[in-house]
């Protein structure tokens, strides 16, 4: 009960938190077979929440480190929303492990009724673009399963999670599901050389979440990936003639420019050097001058600035951006402080940020409701109230979220027309790097 009203709570403001999220090949967990989902984990607990979100039907449950745990309410309410603990030698000592017997004995028996039970295979949350070595208490997990409940028809089904920027309000979210993984074609091994079907079930594991994980192999090249997706990420999506919406095509462009990366590092490691630099000039150069690279990309299309299409917009969207910001300020500032505040760790500011925001624009909604009762004592103006807010909030989204290329295209109207050398010089560097790409 309590999950159903958390997942009608969290529905909605995902539509509100992310711009876009999509879910590729999903209905292959919908099967009457038991599931292990392994999901790749870059983004704490959002990530498992925007998966069950997402897919609605069937009910995922999920498996989080146990020492969060603590005795009393937390421990309930963890369980109640379909946790279940799981301990580490690093985090609980030998006496943590020695619990996950307890653990594994509510999955399996979760499992023999066909649940879907989320796992986290790489053992650790750590926001990369890049798959960590999979971790052998999956393996052990399927076959234990499959043993003690004398079943074949177990399936490993690997999900990867892409955020465009995965800390950040107003990302976007991709989910694909890959090729799922029967365990009975590893039980005749594991009968004979437990250890070795081990290694090759997450050996084959791995394998499939690199297939549908973009990867970069180099930790040097995190900052250059993300300002090059900032870069190229649009041309990309236009010159190969894709519809620059659909998320689906975005994960391509990662995969491209993953692989890119890769190739070049490993190749022309003096090439990879001279991207850096040049990523890094250009991008200082659109901070010191208040740009964006989308803008530049629409003047090198058209040889122009839109200015007065983006002065017509920011003027007439201005006073409803005022009206919902002024509605949502309250909840949505309480839920960026509590993260400010709290979240040590890059990883769980998006989930706190997420989890908090709802529960405060609930909360704030009730009492909106309340407000309007008070004064017109009429109970079809709350759904006429609900809706209009909806509206406004969706338009007041869209051009925050655009009022930074309108100004960006002001900035550049004015570099056009006063520095025209400075110009030319930000558009050569420009042509540079993605020459440098290709």
């Amino acid at each position: 009960m309590f999950w159903k009203f958390l997942r009608l709570l969290f529905w909605p403001y995902l539509k509100f938190y992310f711009r876009k999220s999509k879910g590729k090949n999903l209905e292959v967990i919908k099967t009457n077979a038991p599931v292990l989902i392994a999901l790749n984990h870059p983004n704490a607990f959002i990530d498992s929440i925007a998966f069950s979100c997402i897919l609605f039907n069937p009910r995922t449950y999920y498996m989080a480190r146990g020492d969060a745990f603590k005795k009393g309410f937390i421990s309930r309410l963890l369980t109640a929303t379909g946790i279940i603990p799981i301990f580490r030698l690093r985090d609980g000592g030998i006496e943590g492990v020695k619990k996950n017997n307890e653990s594994f004995s509510i999955a399996y028996k979760m499992w023999n009724k066909g649940k879907k039970i989320i796992v986290f295979p790489e053992g650790l949350c750590i926001q990369e673009r890049r798959l960590r070595p999979i971790q052998k208490g999956t393996a052990r997990m399927a076959f234990g399963f499959s043993e003690e409940m004398k079943r074949d028809d177990f399936l490993i089904i690997p999900v990867s999670v892409t955020y465009s920027h995965p800390s950040k309000f107003g990302s976007d979210i991709f989910y694909e599901a890959g090729k799922p993984i029967p365990v009975k074609n590893y039980l005749s091994l594991y009968q004979t050389s437990p250890a070795k079907a081990i290694n090759d079930l997450t050996k084959d594991l791995e394998m499939e979440l690199k297939n549908i994980t973009p990867h970069l192999n180099n930790k040097d090249g995190d900052l250059l990936l993300e300002q090059l997706q900032e870069i190229y990420k649009y041309q990309f999506l236009e010159e190969n003639n894709k519809n620059t919406e659909d998320l689906e095509m975005h994960q391509q462009f990662w995969f491209y420019i993953t692989e890119k990366l890769n190739i070049i590092n490993e190749r022309k490691p003096e090439q990879f050097e001279k991207l850096k630099n040049k990523t890094a000039t250009y991008i200082n150069f659109l901070q010191e001058n208040k740009l964006q690279d989308k803008s530049v990309y629409s003047f090198i299309k058209i040889n122009n600035a839109s200015v007065i299409p983006s002065l017509l917009l920011l003027v007439t969207g201005f006073p409803i951006y005022i009206l919902a910001k002024t509605i949502h300020f309250l909840p949505k500032f309480l839920a960026k402080l509590i993260a400010d505040k709290t979240c040590k760790n890059i990883e769980f500011y998006a989930s706190v940020n997420f989890v908090t925001g709802a529960f405060f624009t609930l909360f704030y909604l009730i009492f909106e409701f309340a407000v309007v009762w008070y004064f017109l004592h009429n109970w079809l103006a709350l759904p006429i109230y609900l809706i209009s807010k909806v509206i406004i909030s969706k338009i007041a989204l869209s051009y925050s979220r655009n009022v930074s290329y309108f100004i960006s295209n002001f900035n550049l109207y004015k570099l056009k027309t006063s520095h025209k050398n400075k110009l030319d010089q930000l558009l050569n560097l420009r042509k540079e790097i993605i020459a440098l790409i290709k």
